[in-house]
């Protein structure tokens, strides 16, 4: 009886996933700053307040997969999620080219923890970006609300 010798390949990733995920809304923006002379700031968390916008964090993840193959069978077996640290608190509305810094900088600190675990991300990987909706719709739910 001959023994199925199993080839290994080097772990790797397919895509990096950019996640945009919205904070809670949180109760008392006006327990953490005095309005008084600045009735510009009281307005803009009243549209907090009023949904018309909210805050986020901006993390990048990759799955590590490795494959295991034989020639009796082939598969892909995921080894586990590698994530940024995220950076949150960005204002929804923020200016476009503010976003995409915050998430090239994620995107760059994933590259470097994949690159200190020695997995290879190649020059031309897959970005795709995920809106965490869950969050934003029961945000919204929230401050619409708060308006009746």
């Amino acid at each position: 009886m001959s023994q199925t010798k199993i080839i290994k390949s080097k772990p790797y990733i397919n895509k990096i996933v950019i996640k945009k995920i919205a904070e809670p809304m949180r109760n008392s923006l006006e327990d953490d700053f005095d309005f008084e002379g600045y009735p510009e700031a009281k307005d803009r968390v009243q549209r907090y307040y009023d949904g018309e916008w909210f805050e986020m964090g901006i993390t990048a993840e990759a799955e590590i997969w490795k494959d295991y193959n034989n020639p009796n069978n082939k598969f892909s077996q995921i080894w586990g999620t590698v994530h940024s640290g995220g950076i949150w608190g960005i204002e929804s509305d923020s200016e476009e080219r503010y976003i995409k810094e915050n998430i090239e900088e994620q995107i760059d600190e994933l590259k470097e923890i994949l690159k200190e675990l020695n997995i290879e991300v190649p020059e031309n990987v897959d970005i795709e970006e995920v809106e965490e909706s869950e969050w934003v719709s029961a945000y919204l739910a929230k401050a619409t609300k708060r308006k009746d």
